[in-house]
């Protein structure tokens, strides 16, 4: 049973991992317009913001694929895809409007308490 348990965060890590790498790809590649959409919402400090989440998505991506560091990588999403909901989409309601960004977030938040699972980059000791 504990061998089967060990594989379950894996899907949700590199599935996680890959919508992380991607959007924040997208934003980066289109950095006027995630500045402008960033400051349209009304998110703080709309220009440093959009850097730091583009570049942070396109990190914690990375970390949730290899399996490095996925407790931090997976703090930080949560802090993400709350301000997502907080900032974009939770005035508009649960369906059309935050369910996606709060999938995002309780499946990082189950990384965040189960760790890696198997098939990770293994780095020092043990």
């Amino acid at each position: 049973m504990k061998l089967q348990a060990s594989y379950g965060p894996v899907f949700l890590r590199i599935g996680l991992g890959l919508i992380f790498l991607i959007h924040g790809a997208q934003k980066w590649m289109g950095m006027d317009q995630t500045i402008g959409f960033f400051g349209q919402e009304g998110i703080p400090m709309a220009s440093f913001t959009a850097y730091a989440v583009a570049g942070l998505e396109v990190l914690i991506g990375v970390a949730f694929i290899l399996g490095l560091f996925t407790s931090v990588a997976a703090g930080v999403a949560v802090a993400i895809m709350a301000g997502a909901i907080l900032f974009v989409n939770g005035s508009k309601g649960f369906a059309g409007g935050y369910e996606y960004d709060l999938l995002i977030l309780l499946t990082a938040a189950s990384l965040l308490f189960t760790g890696p699972g198997a098939l990770k980059v293994p780095i020092g000791k043990g």
